[in-house]
């Protein structure tokens, strides 16, 4: 998946760690970029990163790597729903030309600002507490849509080891190459 942009958007407990990590262990550590202000990933990466380092620092840094995964994590915190970072933007844009995977983990599509969504080329949709009125309206994309109704409609899946409950889960891609 080099030169791609994806984004996992998905409500507290769904599994998005779960699955950011298992696309982080298909990375070799010295190909890790990632912003972690929770200190959950700590094992992928070969520096430990300064947590009070501010999001625009890490974004300026990450806009002249190459041949990275670049991951946001808790991007919902960072990210406006409301106008746009150009820095983000410079860093999806360029993702193909310099060979970056970016991960941009998101809780909510009520948080997921439209310039990011446009621009990626992955979603992987998990439970979340929007509605579907909020995805037709703020997308209009039919395709998405039915891909969160999907989810929503969808029971919980346990885990008959550990007994834990995650979200079922849809990877879409957002130029409709993949149909769920």
């Amino acid at each position: 998946m080099q030169g791609s942009a994806i984004i996992i958007v998905g409500g507290t407990g769904t599994g998005k760690t779960s699955l950011a990590k298992t696309l982080l262990r298909k990375t070799p550590a010295k190909n890790r970029f990632i912003f972690d202000i929770n200190n959950e990933y700590s094992e992928f990466t070969p520096e430990p990163l300064d947590p009070f380092e501010p999001f625009e620092k890490f974004i300026e840094k990450a806009v002249n790597l190459s041949g990275r995964c670049i991951m946001l994590d808790e991007a919902t915190i960072f990210l406006s729903n409301r106008g746009s970072n150009n820095l983000v933007k410079q860093l999806l844009v360029q993702k193909r030309h310099k060979k970056n995977v970016v991960l941009l983990v998101f809780h909510s599509f009520r948080q997921l600002p439209r310039y990011i969504l446009d621009l990626a080329n992955f979603i992987v949709v998990f439970k979340t507490n929007d509605s579907p009125e909020l995805i037709e309206s703020k997308y209009q994309n039919p395709d998405l849509l039915d891909v969160f109704n999907k989810v929503k409609r969808a029971d919980w899946i346990t885990n008959k080891k550990t007994g834990a409950h995650y979200s079922p889960h849809i990877f879409f891609a957002c130029d409709g190459r993949i149909k769920a």
